[in-house]
């Protein structure tokens, strides 16, 4: 989920705020779960070679696993210069919160989200009870990654990933992704052919290559992980994903709130600072409809327009994804994600609880 998760997602792949149950079952996953503290890796050499490089990434990619089959795909790579200019000239990092909310969220994509959380009920309900994820949190994300599976992308992944990986400005996280690309050819999970995003994810959800061999779920059942075509296997994927990056079943999210005094301290409002709900009130916070509710877990005031415009709290399940190390619920800088889970309440309310 490229936000957003690297606008992505991930960045997307979000987030709502609905409450689930969770029963342990197991479900048959891609591959063995991930850590969710993976250090990012030492940035290798700049490469001027290609032909050279290529060479150097078939020899670490022998050396993790990946056979014949994925090599040989390896040596048919070339370089996409349209990833490189969508890379050098991401022009939504420059929009206000007004500008964003107006381009992310409309009446079509609110009418299909609540087509789809009925739609697809039973494969949200079963997310809910593996990992306590809610299903309009992953409705969120999916109607902003890719419209509800609409629109995937339609870029060479090897190409990109490639592309990226040799490009001197942030191998040290791609190259990781082009490995576990090859290691996906190998497994036949994704056939070499694939396309995605210009970053180099795949599917309805838009997740990374590793998040996809590593986390990937086959949630409907039929021996294979297919991120692009199953919505199941593409809800569940995420599902587990946001559970292993640190969601909080049964806790909120993000709360709509209303400024009521002007002699609040606003030096308080920064995300690393909570308090409970009493604290809040006390200086002048109150809910979108009353009061704010019992003190339920500390939470932060989100101001991404300053003190005149509109006002949130944060909770812990939101800021996990911060510290997460996905995208696609990738990690944008702070203000992007400032202005992406606040535009996502509208989809909260489709359904309600």
């Amino acid at each position: 989920m490229k936000i957003v998760l690297g606008l992505c997602a991930s960045l997307l792949l979000a987030s709502t705020s609905l409450s689930f149950a969770q029963a342990p079952a197991p479900v048959p996953a891609a591959n063995a779960p991930a850590s969710t503290a993976e250090a990012i890796p030492p940035k290798p050499a700049c490469e001027t070679d290609f032909k050279q490089w290529i060479e150097d990434v078939a020899a670490e990619a022998r050396a993790e696993g990946v056979s014949d089959k994925g090599i040989a795909e390896l040596h048919k790579a070339s370089l996409d210069e349209k990833v490189l200019a969508r890379d050098r000239s991401q022009s939504v990092f420059n929009l206000t919160f007004i500008e964003f909310s107006k381009r992310l969220i409309s009446e079509t994509r609110l009418k299909k989200g609540r087509e789809n959380l009925i739609k697809h009920a039973d494969v949200f309900r079963k997310v809910e009870e593996t990992y306590g994820v809610p299903g309009p949190v992953l409705a969120a994300f999916w109607g902003l990654e890719t419209d509800f599976g609409a629109i995937q992308g339609d870029f060479d992944t090897l190409n990109a990933l490639v592309t990226l990986a040799y490009d001197c400005r942030r191998p040290e996280l791609f190259r990781p992704q082009l490995i576990a690309l090859l290691k996906l050819f190998d497994q036949g999970v994704v056939d070499a052919g694939t396309t995605g995003a210009w970053a180099g994810e795949i599917g309805q959800m838009q997740l990374l290559p590793k998040d996809y061999l590593e986390r990937g779920v086959d949630g409907d059942g039929d021996g294979k992980v297919d991120l692009k075509n199953s919505v199941a296997d593409a809800m569940m994927t995420a599902g587990r994903m946001l559970s292993e990056l640190g969601w909080r079943k049964g806790e909120p999210w993000l709360e709509e709130v209303r400024v009521t005094s002007q002699d609040l301290p606003w030096e308080e409002s920064i995300r690393e600072n909570r308090k409970p709900h009493s604290q809040w009130a006390e200086w002048g916070i109150t809910g979108r409809d009353g009061p704010l509710g019992a003190d339920d877990g500390e939470a932060s005031l989100m101001l991404p327009l300053g003190r005149n415009g509109p006002a949130f709290l944060s909770y812990p399940n939101l800021t996990f994804s911060w510290s997460g190390t996905s995208p696609s619920f990738t990690r944008p800088p702070l203000h992007i994600l400032q202005h992406v889970w606040p535009v996502l309440l509208p989809l909260i309310r489709v359904i309600p609880t």
